[in-house]
């Protein structure tokens, strides 16, 4: 059998990049000596001042002393900002290195995930057909199934040899393509010590050309307590001085967890305020907190990000991006996206009480996140989130929110919330199942941060929406369980996993609509492959949820109460360009007259008020 690596820290090289130290505690250090050259030299000013009208020798030389200590102070006070400067692009570079260390240990997990489901795969095939294949996980078996050898044991499952031959093919082009993709990683892995050794060095260099540095015999007690700083900086294994915060953003604690290890430290009297400015991203992406601090948090990071190109690129390290994600122009792009988002729901809300909450700020599969409440989600009697489908991103956010928007005004006291959390997938990838089930973990911590968040008082009416693609991962994130989610409603679906029972999903109730005018969504319910491990299918339709035990259709046609929904988008139709007339033509609607199941004035959007309203 086939060893494969369980954790990514086997595979990835040695040394470790992740040299992490108390970056705060060598600023603070320095900027108490800034502190007290500048206290020095006020009361060297002050007592000059005061000896202006005196006489004598001793109160010259008294004067002269005065003056020797303001120089001294001066020196020390320039010496200790350009050393704090130094420290400070030290810190940066630690926690980019950091954020991208990060990433590539997520990745590897990932990658070697991927290999033992294709060894799986190959093992079952090798110990039925009798085909050689090796047996180091480095080494992928060839891309065509060998002859077999012998005669093939009957015992198992029968499949053909077609079957066979392209189950074993698709696994092993996964295998050599994970490994191709350690391979890389390894190697970034190996740049990002280079960048530490290179961060380490500019930074003694720096503090070695101030007056704050001495490490040999003599040394004032100042600059041995830099010193002894610096050594300590470099040695150390966790960037957080405090154990309690140490452990919030350990990455181990679940929602529930963290929100009862939050209230302990605002019962101890913490700085939050600190807090939000120092770990500002780290707190924006982190479930179980209340969503005030979470807006908070998400506001000084979107606004820092935003304030320069240095500031940017810190936040790309924070946000635990690499170069091969995105560029940091494609960044500032998807943050002046969710900030132009928020700015639409707040003008969307003004006079009417709301307010807007940025809920949520992160990174999924090197894709930009975010979360945005219309309603106070720590105190909404009725809260309903809403994922978005295939090809979505903050840059489509605004698409959803005025739509939000008016269900949070229909119904009032509620809180619904425009989730964009995970990386969705292109038109290459809708056919597949992978990023609903990668977009359903964070989707499900989410929910279990509010409800661990309202502890004590909980929604009355809790649910779950989604469009598209998104009524997948919803669907893939509720089979996960606890979150106590009531409703489910499913807008223009795409299809659920195939196999997907009522049962499973674990709701009161199970609301769907599709649009006539829809003619994408029937597509995505018919075209889709899944992994073919233990014997499956390489191809089974998609659920619909309307067929769905329990499920209750509602319309999105022409009403009374709103226009019919002529298109699956949510507001703004596809742009054709110069073949806009044809598409026109193709469906009988003009691109001005589409009407988006999220549009303000669809019936879609009236009867999410009367299902979320109760």
């Amino acid at each position: 059998m086939t060893e494969v690596p369980l954790s990514a820290s086997a595979v990835l090289p040695r040394p470790s990049p992740v040299c992490a130290g108390d970056t705060d505690s060598l600023c603070d250090l320095i900027s108490g000596a800034e502190a007290g050259a500048a206290e020095c030299q006020e009361h060297a000013a002050s007592a000059e001042q005061a000896l202006e009208t005196a006489r004598g020798r001793a109160v010259r030389a008294l004067d002269m002393r005065l003056g020797h200590l303001q120089t001294s102070a001066s020196l020390v006070a320039r010496s200790a900002a350009s050393a704090l400067l130094a420290t400070q692009g030290y810190a940066r570079a630690v926690a980019q290195i950091h954020a991208v260390a990060r990433s590539l240990d997520d990745e590897v997990a990932f990658l070697l995930v991927r290999v033992r489901t294709s060894v799986a795969t190959i093992e079952e095939i090798v110990r039925r057909k009798r085909v050689w294949v090796g047996v180091d996980w480095r080494t992928p078996p060839p891309l065509f199934m060998p002859v077999a050898q012998g005669t093939p044991d009957s015992s198992g499952p029968s499949l053909s040899s077609d079957a066979d031959s392209f189950n074993w093919s698709q696994a092993a082009g996964v295998w050599a393509g994970a490994l191709a993709q350690i391979d890389g990683a390894c190697t970034r892995w190996r740049s990002l010590v280079t960048q530490r050794e290179e961060a380490e060095r500019a930074l003694v260099g720096a503090l070695r050309r101030t007056v704050l540095v001495a490490a040999g015999p003599g040394a004032s007690a100042p600059a041995s307590a830099v010193v002894s700083t610096l050594t300590a900086l470099l040695s150390t294994a966790r960037p957080w001085a405090a154990p309690s915060v140490q452990r919030l953003f350990g990455g181990t604690l679940s929602p529930d967890e963290v929100a009862k290890l939050w209230q302990q430290l605002e019962s101890d009297g913490t700085d939050v305020e600190q807090l939000v400015d120092q770990y500002s991203f780290e707190l924006a992406g982190l479930d179980g907190l209340p969503f005030e601090v979470r807006d908070r948090a998400a506001r000084v990071a979107l606004d820092y990000a935003l304030s320069g190109k240095t500031e940017l690129a810190h936040a790309f390290a924070r946000l635990g991006l690499s170069p091969d994600d995105m560029t940091l122009t494609d960044l500032r792009r998807d943050l002046v996206a969710v900030k132009d988002a928020v700015g639409t729901a707040t003008d969307l809300s003004v006079g009417t009480g709301a307010i807007v909450q940025l809920a949520m700020l992160g990174s999924h599969d090197g894709a930009v996140t975010a979360a945005i409440s219309v309603g106070d989600l720590d105190a909404a009697s009725r809260v309903g989130v809403f994922v978005s489908g295939m090809n979505s991103s903050v840059r489509g956010a605004d698409d959803a929110v005025p739509g939000m928007r008016e269900v949070q005004r229909g119904i009032g006291q509620s809180a619904m919330v425009t989730w964009i959390g995970y990386r969705s997938p292109g038109v290459t990838e809708e056919a597949f199942q992978n990023r609903a089930e990668r977009g359903s973990w964070p989707l499900a911590s989410f929910l279990d941060g509010i409800t661990a968040a309202r502890q004590g008082s909980p929604p009355s009416c809790f649910a779950l929406l989604g469009h598209s693609y998104g009524t997948n991962v919803a669907a893939e994130a509720l089979k996960l369980g606890g979150h106590e989610i009531d409703t489910f409603v499913t807008i223009g679906s795409a299809g659920l996993k195939s196999g997907t029972t009522s049962g499973e999903l674990g709701v009161d109730e199970i609301h769907a609509t599709h649009a006539e005018g829809d003619n994408i969504a029937p597509i995505g319910q018919k075209v889709h492959f899944r992994a073919t491990i233990n014997g499956g299918l390489g191809y089974l339709p998609r659920v619909d949820p309307r067929d769905l035990e329990g499920a209750v259709t509602f319309s999105s046609e022409e009403s009374s109460e709103g226009k019919r929904v002529t298109m699956h988008n949510l507001k703004l139709p596809i742009d054709w360009g110069g073949a806009q007339w044809a598409a026109d033509r193709l469906d009988g609607v003009a691109k001005a007259d589409e009407i988006g199941y999220l549009d303000p004035r669809s019936t879609t959007v009236y009867e999410l008020i009367n299902i979320l309203g109760g």
